[in-house]
């Protein structure tokens, strides 16, 4: 299995050479990552791609600001 970002970002030529394994998949939304684009908050977090880590921490940013609006 390939990384989804790496297979579907664009190539010089639209070539796809250099496209690198997947090492898990994403625990959000299922695609293949490779260790570029995978991310951990910690050890034994889910493995999550790029997009869903950033989603997951404006989430975060969200909460904080209701919490802060409601104390």
């Amino acid at each position: 299995m390939n990384c989804y970002f790496c297979e579907t970002g664009p190539h010089p030529g639209a070539m796809h050479l250099n496209v690198s394994h997947a090492v898990g998949i994403c625990h959000d939304c299922g695609v293949g990552v490779c260790a570029d684009h995978g991310f951990r908050e910690e050890a034994g977090a889910p493995l999550l791609c790029s997009d869903c880590a950033a989603r997951r921490k404006s989430a975060e940013r969200v909460d904080l600001k209701v919490v802060g609006m409601n104390a």
